[in-house]
């Protein structure tokens, strides 16, 4: 008998070590939330006293977060996993927070009481950067809408000379959460300086003070001589009331607690007035990346009073906006990331259970979920794609590549498509484009892909053909690209929307076809960083004809084929298409291509997964390694033939094999075993350094049958050479 217990000891002795290493506060629970043990817990800001000991966990976060940890333990115990919960603690004015995990702790019998490991970590940092990021992005949004209400002014007929400023100051006040922001006009003249209280927004239930007699003509130099100096020598202050002296204090007093931000408006390098932004209550201390935020919104101000010096600060607006979508993109790209994991087991098991149910109905509605499943892998991947090319810009390669070759692999994924809907694909070449040119021949094809794709997806009958062109200039050769299909075709009107971000011709063509519009986008983003054109002939109910024109390299070697070549190669391309339709997943390919195979995974659910793709294809003996260290120490027992690696793993991650490996840790002889990376990353530079580690394949999960075969009829090869 073995028993659940025995489970968790052995996990525990794997882990138990690095958990108690790594996390800042230790605790031990026992099944009903009494701290039992103080493992470790000096090394935070707010350790937790050692009189907490024998005390229950409510009793150090309170009642509710005591009540989510108690629900966080039960499930640790019921599921044996590590289970996530966050907490806070406060204390005094300052509030710290936790990221904590709960570990089931391995019982010495079956009979001894089970207890909870607690190991949290100090996130409190993360949190204040978290909290400082999102007041950034609210000032920067009331920044942008002021300047958006200023500009307005002209364009409102009806609207008075100074509303738009005054709907200016009600935005800063929502964006900065104050009670009040003003304007104060300076005036100069030879015998005086004076402070004038101009312009004002108040928080509900506070009074104006706009006609305050005080504040009309302040002689602010009387009240508190140099003060106006510190203010124009530092660019703000940020002060209490209760600081300054009396009579001046007596003049700007509105309630108890006054804590103020006062900035300088300057025209044409003279000063203009000031901003004030005020708060009646506590309020925490300015970052200086706010203060700068501020500081530019009293630039927008003297903008709107100089037109010329509003130009310049539109400009400013402008760069930051493409910085604040710099950073979605970012955000998207480690989104989508993480959706591919999940994305593994429902497209893997798709087609598992797809191949092995006989009945037709069934067999139809399992085909229906994988369809849905790689039209969401689609559109993960456009936001990848779309997301690496707004926040990092299109990085080219520079490589040998025969043209034909990237068709004939386009149409060869489309086809599976195509064949479903009953439409032919073809491609057109001349005979005298050289067989070898220099350039990106991955971004080629991914244009190609989202065109063909494209055309396949809105063409009901008929066909979509590819034909080239090209003009060659000394070193330089153009390539036109005409993409050819017999669909529904657009409306002329509506054809300026196609290569714009998330957008269609028309919506009811979402609704009807899918698609997030992010494909032609990224398209027409390649194809000029390959100093090309794209356009697009159409007429609804005539077909399409997308057009795209790329500017390469001519290769040292330049040959040419034969017409009869290129038929006999397009015949060989239509078989092996047709064989990859029919035999997705075949038992006889492993006889076909046979090869002694590794699995080194770490996560249960991908483990099994792989291992019955694997073995549907004919592989059913397959060993399996949990990490890296692992799997090194099977690949100096045993021989394989290939290795299938994640990336990401405990104490040794698919880098660090591979590296180690080609390195001769397992010996000479099995330094240059295939290693096939299987990974959730998918960027372009995960590649690189999976191929500069020594890798010699990649694998993006979700894990495709057609990829998986392709990896090792691509070592199968290898090994024979």
């Amino acid at each position: 008998m073995h028993w659940p217990w025995q489970n968790k000891r052995e996990r525990w002795e794997r882990n138990g070590a690095l958990y108690e290493r790594l996390a800042d506060v230790v605790l031990v629970l026992n099944t009903e939330g009494k701290i039992v043990g103080i493992v470790k817990t000096n090394n935070v800001r707010h350790p937790v006293p050692m009189s907490m000991k024998g005390k229950y966990l409510r009793e150090l976060l309170g009642p509710e977060q005591g009540l989510k940890g108690a629900q966080a333990m039960r499930e640790a115990l019921g599921t044996e996993q590590r289970v996530r919960y966050e907490y806070s603690i406060k204390c005094s004015e300052q509030t710290y927070f936790y990221h904590a995990n709960l570990v089931a702790m391995p019982r010495e019998n079956k009979y001894a009481e089970e207890r909870i490991l607690w190991l949290a970590y100090d996130i409190t940092d993360r949190k204040q950067n978290e909290a400082s990021l999102w007041m950034r992005n609210e000032l920067l949004e009331g920044v942008l809408n002021s300047r958006i209400s200023m500009m307005s002014e002209g364009k409102n007929e009806g609207k008075k000379e100074t509303e738009a400023l005054e709907d200016s100051l009600k935005i800063i006040g929502g964006a900065t959460k104050a009670d009040r922001v003003y304007i104060f006009e300076h005036y100069q003249t030879p015998y005086y300086q004076v402070l004038s209280l101009q312009h004002e927004w108040c928080m509900s239930g506070i009074e104006s003070q706009l006609n305050n007699p005080r504040m009309e003509q302040m002689e602010y130099e009387d009240l508190m001589p140099g003060w106006l100096g510190g203010v124009l020598k530092s660019g703000y202050k940020y002060f209490n009331l209760n600081e300054l002296p009396e009579r001046f204090r007596s003049v700007l007093r509105v309630a108890d607690n006054q804590w103020i931000i006062m900035l300088p408006i300057f025209r044409q390098k003279i000063l203009w007035g000031l901003l004030g932004i005020e708060f009646h209550r506590a309020h925490r201390e300015w970052m200086s990346d706010e203060i700068r935020i501020l500081q530019e919104l009293a630039g927008s101000i003297g903008s709107w009073v100089d037109h010329r010096e509003m130009k310049k600060e539109l400009k400013m607006a402008q760069m930051d906006s493409e910085k604040a979508n710099k950073a979605k993109s970012e955000f998207l790209a480690v989104i989508s990331h993480e959706l591919r994991t999940p994305m593994n087991a429902i497209l893997g098991y798709s087609q598992l259970l797809r191949a092995s149910i006989a009945d037709k109905e069934q067999r139809e509605q399992v085909s229906f979920i994988e369809r849905s499943g790689k039209t969401l892998l689609e559109l993960i991947n456009n936001i990848l794609d779309f997301s690496k090319i707004e926040s990092k810009g299109v990085e080219l390669e520079v490589i040998p590549f025969g043209l034909e070759q990237v068709i004939m692999e386009t149409l060869e994924v489309c086809t599976i498509k195509a064949k479903e809907k009953g439409i032919t694909l073809d491609y057109k070449m001349p005979t005298d484009i050289p067989t070898q040119l220099l350039g990106d021949p991955h971004r080629i094809k991914q244009i190609l892909l989202n065109l063909v794709n494209n055309a396949v997806k809105f063409t009901p009958k008929g066909g979509v053909t590819v034909e080239t062109s090209h003009q060659q200039i000394e070193a330089k050769v153009f390539l036109h690209f005409a993409i050819k299909d017999s669909g529904i075709g657009i409306d002329p009107s509506k054809i300026s929307n196609l290569f714009h971000a998330f957008s269609q011709a028309d919506s009811s063509t979402t609704r009807q076809y899918g698609g997030t519009g992010l494909g032609l986008a990224i398209a027409k983003r390649l194809v000029e960083s390959m100093s090309g054109k794209i356009w697009v002939e159409s007429a609804v109910g005539q077909g399409s004809v997308f057009h795209f024109t790329i500017q390469v390299m001519r290769a040292a070697q330049i040959s040419t084929k034969t017409a009869s070549d290129r038929q006999e190669v397009h015949k060989d391309t239509e078989k092996s298409l047709q064989d990859l339709v029919n035999n997705e997943l075949d038992t006889t390919f492993g006889q076909r291509f046979p090869m002694r195979i590794l699995l080194v995974e770490d996560d249960p659910m991908n483990q099994k997964l792989a291992v019955k793709l694997l073995d549907r294809l004919g592989y059913s003996h397959v060993d399996i390694a949990f990490d890296g260290v692992e799997g090194l120490k099977r690949i100096n027992e045993d021989s394989y033939e290939m290795v299938l690696c994640d990336l990401q793993m405990p104490r040794l991650d698919g880098i660090g094999l591979t590296r180690r490996l080609r390195m001769g840790e397992c010996g000479q002889a099995k330094r240059k075993i295939p290693v096939v990376a299987i990974t959730a990353y998918a960027m372009s530079e995960d590649r690189e350094h999976c191929m500069e580690a020594g890798m010699t394949d990649f694998i993006r999960k979700p894990i495709l049958v057609s990829e998986l075969k392709e990896a090792i009829i691509t070592a199968y090869h290898q090994r024979i050479k």
